[in-house]
């Protein structure tokens, strides 16, 4: 870069776009195991004071195996002053796993999402799916496997030192 005489060397920045082609292989089960809420719930409140947590109610142990914790909590406020008092409730939904039994059809687009967060994962941010298409799909022993060819559109560019150049 420069006028004659008064040259140097920069560095330089770009992108090189290209359409880069990805196979991926997935295997879905068509019985698959699916956590479902049976509608039974347990709840502990407490009395927030400061940094001290007092328990009000449901001393007892959580009456279930399986269960997710869902918290909800309030605090105290004054004039828009936070206030060290409020109140916590945690609620215990009781859980259990189900099997279900899915069709191919639905078994395909699942694959088909985990086909697509693979490559997407594999290219990163800047890359994007063009077209995906399923070159083979069978079912054996209650699992679907399918075989996708997808295209993407990605930067290949990758930075480079300039090496030094001599008189």
């Amino acid at each position: 870069m420069g006028d004659e005489g008064q040259t140097r060397i920069v560095g330089a920045e770009g992108k090189v776009e290209a359409e880069v082609w990805y196979e991926s292989e997935v295997a879905v089960p068509l019985v698959q195991k699916r956590e479902v809420l049976t509608g039974r719930r347990f709840a502990r409140t407490y009395a927030l004071v400061g940094t001290y947590r007092i328990r009000l109610r449901g001393y007892e142990a959580v009456p279930f195996a399986r269960y997710r914790v869902v918290e909800e909590r309030e605090e105290g406020a004054l004039f828009g002053r936070r206030l060290p008092l409020g109140w916590r409730k945690e609620v215990f939904l009781e859980t259990e796993l189900q099997e279900v039994r899915v069709s191919p059809t639905e078994a395909a687009a699942i694959g088909k999402r985990l086909a697509r967060a693979d490559v997407l994962r594999r290219i990163g941010d800047e890359g994007r799916i063009l077209r995906e298409k399923v070159l083979h799909s069978v079912v054996r022993n209650d699992t679907l496997y399918m075989k996708l060819h997808v295209v993407t559109l990605e930067n290949i560019a990758r930075a480079q030192p300039i090496p030094e150049q001599g008189d």
